[in-house]
């Protein structure tokens, strides 16, 4: 008999497996006003063919161009950043305003429909070429979750976009 109260009494202290996982419903966030990122306004004074040139990137929160939305509705603001090159003077040499749609042509379709434009960021200047980055990112996601382009502008004023194949490379598996 107390070989059977020990083994009832054993039988109550364990618990099924079931027990030991706690469930809770998922709820998503509800989303809140359009998320916009700060503007921001960056400046370098660069060599470039032997002359000086200061670089400006600004980069402002556009309501009227297209949010992205995510998966629970939250809506996000996206960018246009304007890139100026200029003389110490003043005096402009380039001066444009980039959006996502700029770069329309380099985005697959979760990127176009999913991305924002996050940033346009300063690389080097060589003898032929002002060069930036382009960062074109989903919103909330860490470092390395961009399509990586660079931008780079001649002489006479033209720009060039193409793909960082060797950033590519890394980001991709």
């Amino acid at each position: 008999m107390a070989a059977g109260i020990m083994m009832l009494g054993a039988c109550k202290d364990k618990k099924s497996a079931d027990e030991n996982i706690l469930t809770t419903d998922f709820v998503p966030p509800k989303p809140q006003a359009p998320i916009a990122m700060p503007a921001t306004e960056e400046h370098a004074d660069i060599k470039w063919g032997g002359r000086p040139y200061r670089v400006q990137i600004r980069r402002e929160p556009v309501d009227s161009l297209p949010m992205v939305t995510n998966d629970y509705g939250q809506k996000y603001v996206d960018n246009r950043v304007s890139v100026y090159i200029g003389t110490p003077d003043g005096t402009p040499f380039f001066s444009r305003s980039f959006s996502k749609a700029s770069f329309r042509s380099h985005l697959d379709k979760d990127y176009w429909r999913n991305g924002l434009l996050t940033g346009i960021y300063f690389l080097g200047s060589d003898g032929a070429t002002v060069d930036f980055t382009v960062s074109i990112s989903h919103p909330e996601m860490s470092d390395g979750d961009d399509v990586p382009l660079v931008l780079s502008v001649d002489h006479q004023g033209g720009v060039n976009v193409k793909l960082d194949e060797e950033l590519f490379d890394v980001v991709t598996p």
